[in-house]
């Protein structure tokens, strides 16, 4: 295929129209694969290269973080606050302040070791880990 008035030639791109079933007509990426079955234009999925200064990095970051609820100070925050919910279910059973016993739904936090809470030390364990590390 040739650009720019004959001046440029490259690859074209192999995706397809599901509309009209004809082929792409504008070029590939460079970035994309070398093989030409899988030649894509920037429209049908050609490589990028991404960022590749650290600015230009930073800047990407900066950009698609939303909300910040998944940084990994606010998932370590998360999985501290599960073992410490999973600790007071485990005395609430063992003292039966429920009606029937109550289990906690998914993976346990690495925070989280199941203790018997007949031994009054795990009990006395189980106690503080409730109180969290802000008290």
């Amino acid at each position: 295929m040739t650009t720019a008035g004959g001046k440029i030639r490259c690859r074209r791109c192999v995706g397809f129209s599901q509309r009209t079933q004809k082929q792409c007509n504008h070029p590939a990426l460079k970035t994309s694969s070398k093989s030409s079955k899988q030649a894509r234009c920037k429209w049908h999925g050609g490589a990028s290269t991404g960022p590749l200064s650290e600015k230009g990095i930073e800047a990407i970051k900066k950009a698609n973080t939303k909300h910040g609820n998944f940084t990994k100070d606010a998932v370590e925050k998360t999985s501290q606050q599960d073992a410490m919910f999973r600790y007071l279910v485990d005395i609430g059973n063992y003292i039966n302040m429920f009606t029937h016993k109550l289990k906690t739904r998914g993976r346990a936090s690495k925070y989280y070791h199941p203790l018997d809470l007949s031994d009054p030390e795990q009990l006395v364990k189980a106690v503080l880990a409730t109180l969290g590390k802000d008290r």
